[in-house]
């Protein structure tokens, strides 16, 4: 009885923990102003569970383009295949699924459409710890479109607000 309640207790402690630090994340995406200040934040969080990161954004509008890199991890071309399938099916693509690559790649969304994915590697190669991890990393998915499309959004009330100044001094 005693260490199950003991148990318990730990079970708990651990989701507190986990709960708080997602709202540390969640501060700080929403003070991001760029895309390197949410890599930044990003990567920072996802070195304390042992993971390296790096976001894929599809800027291009409305054709498909090219992913753009942001962050310290750089994709590989088989990478860059797994990427585009878990951003044109709007769903994670695990390790394994075409070969060559120990990443797991999260596609995130905004409210209007799916804005990049977000690639995740194990530091020591164990994708144990990316499973043991999965609904976090949704969550940080999840996060991290928000404060993309903010971002992105903010960007062009900025461009507008200079086309009607730009405008005025004519």
């Amino acid at each position: 009885l005693a260490a199950r309640l003991a148990e318990s207790t730990r079970e708990a402690q651990s989701r507190e923990r986990e709960t708080r630090a997602l709202y540390e994340l969640a501060r700080d995406l929403g003070a991001a102003l760029a895309l390197g200040q949410v890599t930044e934040t990003l990567e920072r969080f996802l070195g304390n569970l042992a993971l390296r990161a790096g976001l894929l954004i599809d800027e291009s509008l409305p054709e498909r383009g090219e992913f753009v890199a942001y962050g310290a991890y750089r994709p590989s071309t088989a990478d860059l295949v797994q990427a585009r399938s878990a951003y044109d099916r709007n769903t994670i693509v695990e390790p394994g699924f075409l070969g060559g690559t120990t990443a797991t790649f999260l596609p995130f969304s905004g409210t209007t459409r799916v804005r990049g994915v977000l690639a995740v590697v194990p530091r020591n190669g164990d994708a144990g710890i990316i499973r043991a991890q999965r609904p976090v990393l949704e969550a940080v998915a999840s996060l991290v479109g928000i404060a993309i499309e903010r971002i992105h959004y903010a960007d062009i009330a900025r461009q507008s607000e200079l086309a009607a100044q730009t405008e005025k001094l004519r």
